[in-house]
């Protein structure tokens, strides 16, 4: 008999077949330019050219957390893209008639020559993404082959992801400080494990303006899964989540400008494990919570 598996890797197998021959399909001319490009320059490193990654991003919170010559995983600042679907001059956009930095994290490296995969021809290098206002661990494929196999993990949910996250007010008393929240995003099922790791502001009395820092470990991949579940299972959303979470006028205004301007939320993939290549990693909370952290443990 054939195991659960098994048939889960041949689908995936055929999942991925189909994806390349889209890719070189879609990609065309865009992919083979790409390929053209790297064929006349070395490829470098990220970790040799962390520095000049840094001021691309103007983020002195990217960082690399493991680096072969297959794959890279980076800690990616949040407020920053992980790609953009069409590249804008330079990595600029203009807003309210000048120019600020918009440059994605492929942009940077690419721009840094360091070797990314073509296998997905809109966002080289990326099997899975973060979003803008997320930090932490984040996998990019350096070569097609690696691509191919990293997405085989993810599509038959061999890697293992936990996130923490700084939610306002603190979950009710009612919550258990640990369990299972089994809630649909999207309409698709959605499991996450979570765990309280430590409590701010409840001692005033005033529910509302307490906080909380949460572990969740996702067990399914839905686009915001964490942002959902915080907010709907536990009626403890993200800090500062522009969708499902609490506004950027209740955190502290010394930093108030700054968070805002840099679309960042208090959602951190904390750490990232793929055994079938030998990845386990972990990235740091960002230093840039620790305002907000004061803020609610004083009250």
């Amino acid at each position: 008999a054939i195991s659960r598996d098994e048939r889960r890797i041949d689908d995936a197998n055929i999942v991925l077949a189909r994806a390349q021959k889209w890719s070189k399909k879609v990609a065309g001319s865009k992919r083979r330019r790409a390929l053209a490009a790297a064929r006349r320059h070395k490829p470098n490193n990220a970790e040799d050219r962390i520095d000049d990654i840094r001021e691309l991003l103007n983020d002195s919170e990217f960082d690399v957390l493991l680096e072969t010559s297959d794959f890279l995983v980076a800690n990616k600042p949040a407020g920053i893209a992980c790609s953009h679907r069409v590249v804008t001059t330079a990595g600029k956009k203009r807003s309210k008639g000048r120019k600020t930095s918009d440059m994605s994290l492929v942009d940077a490296l690419l721009h840094c020559n360091v070797q990314l995969s073509t296998l997905n021809a809109e966002s080289q290098g990326l099997v899975h993404r973060l979003d803008r206002g997320t930090s932490g661990c984040i996998f990019l494929a350096k070569t097609d082959p690696i691509h191919a196999h990293a997405v085989a993990q993810f599509f038959t949910r061999q890697v293992r992801k936990s996130y923490v996250t700084l939610v306002s007010p603190a979950p009710a008393k009612r919550f258990p400080e640990s369990g299972t929240l089994d809630i649909p995003v999207n309409g698709r099922p959605a499991r996450s494990d979570f765990r309280v790791l430590e409590r701010f502001g409840e001692s005033a009395g005033h529910a509302q303006n307490s906080a909380a820092t949460i572990e969740m470990r996702t067990l399914t991949g839905r686009k915001h899964q964490v942002r959902v579940h915080a907010s709907q299972g536990l009626n403890a959303p993200v800090v500062n989540d522009p969708v499902y979470g609490v506004a950027a006028a209740n955190l502290p205004q010394i930093a108030n400008k700054e968070t805002t301007s840099r679309e960042r939320f208090f959602l951190h993939a904390a750490t990232l494990s793929i055994p079938a290549l030998d990845i386990s990693v972990e990235a740091p909370v960002p230093g840039w919570w620790k305002t907000y952290m004061d803020h609610f443990e004083k009250q």
